[in-house]
Parts: structure tokens; sequence; C-alpha cells
């Protein structure tokens, strides 16, 4: 719930969905950017229970999440640079200050997320537990 309930919000709020506009990207990651905290705390909260509970297919499962949401992230990071490039223009002086701000926040928090995600994959990938095998599950070798 942590993780689904956040985006599907943020994706009711930038309903329908108008890829071929730029001023509409840049607004949607944006307020996306602000929806991201929780269920990156929801992943970060999984990862560490699949650590506790020794379950290794879990850990690897999240690694690969976290990797493919760190280069969605880091997507987001550069189409909004481009559309904030792009619109910026569109913005009028005495918004410009603010519209600066604006960018920075969520570039920053984009960038952050995207590390963040990226890391995480790897400590997942890297903490999951060998598989244990039992003595008696092992190899069997026979003498004659």
């Amino acid at each position: 719930m942590l993780i689904v309930l956040p985006i599907l919000d943020a994706l009711s709020t930038t309903w329908p969905l108008q890829l071929g506009v730029a001023a509409w990207r840049y607004g949607t990651i944006g307020i996306t950017s602000n929806y991201l905290l929780t269920p990156l705390m929801g992943l970060l909260f999984a990862v560490v229970a699949a650590r506790v509970l020794e379950q290794r297919g879990a850990m690897r499962f999240l690694g690969v999440v976290s990797w493919i949401g760190g280069l969605l992230t880091l997507t987001m990071l550069v189409v909004f640079l481009l559309d904030s490039a792009e619109i910026h223009h569109q913005v009028v002086a005495e918004a410009m200050p603010t519209f600066k701000l604006g960018v920075v926040k969520a570039a920053g928090k984009l960038a952050v997320f995207s590390v963040f995600l990226i890391v995480l994959g790897f400590v997942s990938w890297r903490a999951a537990p060998a598989a244990a095998v039992e003595p008696s599950e092992g190899l069997l070798v026979r003498g004659r």
C-alpha cells in the first residue's frame, strides 16, 4: 500500500495523459516527485523485511524493482530538465524565481531518488542470503 497508492494518487492528479505536451510532462513529473518519498520508504521497508526473514528470492526481486525504479526516475529527471528548458520562455518574469526554484527542487529530489534506488538495488541484490544447503541435501558420493 505504501508503494502503490501514492503512485495511483499521482496518476489520478495528472489524468488525462498528454504525453505530447511539454508543459503537462513538466507539471506531471514535478508533482510526481512530491509523491515518490512514500513509495521509496515502502520499498526500503520491504527490503529490510526480506533481509530479516532471509527471503533470498524476494530480495533479488526487490533489487531488480529498485534498479528499474532508479532508471525510471533518472529518465524522468532528464525529461523534466529538457521540458523545463523548453517551457521556460512561457513563464512570466515575475514567476521566474519560483519556476527556477521548482526546477531545482524537483530535479534534486529526482536525482537523490535515482541514486537511492540504484544503490538500494545493489545492496538488496548483494545482501540476499546465499542459498543454504543442508548437509543431507548436498551431493552424495557413494563409494564402491
